[in-house]
């Protein structure tokens, strides 16, 4: 089987992001939710925050939308396009997607992906963070913990950060893009 992260690997930026674009666009009330969303931000950058805070603050704009599972979807239905089909057609039933962005999002791309899916646990009515942020050593954890240590061949990512994940699996691909080479191991 095959790993893959999925911002900048499979989905061409940062899913999360584009999302919260998205809401502002969607969803008005949602700009009542920059200035923590900005205080927040400083915090993280000055280190007085952790990632899991800032996430914490940044998520409570969702307190704010009406319709969570409607925005999701049109969301993906307007950002179709931001998959890279050079990656995504690489994704077999029975592969994972692991990722630091909210399970709630990426549901439907995994769905439509046939992939199977660790991601952060938000809860996506409230913003709470039902988890740790499932990024760099807890994003290997969390695959370890579904069993799948010795069991990925190929691990797919765009960053470094996901070099726990890469050394769990037979051979490591860096994308840089829609560019695919071997992962290079420091």
């Amino acid at each position: 089987m095959q790993a893959f992260d999925f911002d900048g690997t499979i989905y061409d930026g940062d899913s999360t992001v584009d999302f919260f674009r998205y809401a502002l666009r969607r969803e008005p009330a949602c700009w009542a939710a920059l200035p923590g969303i900005a205080a927040a931000a400083a915090s993280y950058a000055l280190r007085r925050r952790s990632l899991e805070q800032f996430k914490g603050a940044f998520y409570g704009f969702l307190r704010r939308v009406r319709d969570i599972d409607g925005l999701v979807e049109g969301f993906w239905n307007s950002h179709w396009r931001k998959v890279k089909p050079e990656v995504a057609g690489l994704v077999q039933p029975g592969d994972v997607v692991a990722s630091a962005s909210p399970e709630f999002l990426l549901r439907e791309p995994c769905r439509r992906l046939g992939a199977e899916l660790i991601a952060s646990q938000v809860d996506a009515r409230t913003g709470a963070l039902l988890g740790p942020n499932c990024r760099d050593h807890q994003k290997a954890a969390r695959l370890r913990e579904a069993g799948l240590e010795g069991r990925i061949e190929v691990f797919y990512t765009d960053s470094s950060a996901d070099e726990p994940c890469v050394t769990m699996a037979q051979r490591g691909v860096l994308v840089r893009g829609r560019e695919l080479s071997d992962y290079p191991m420091s």
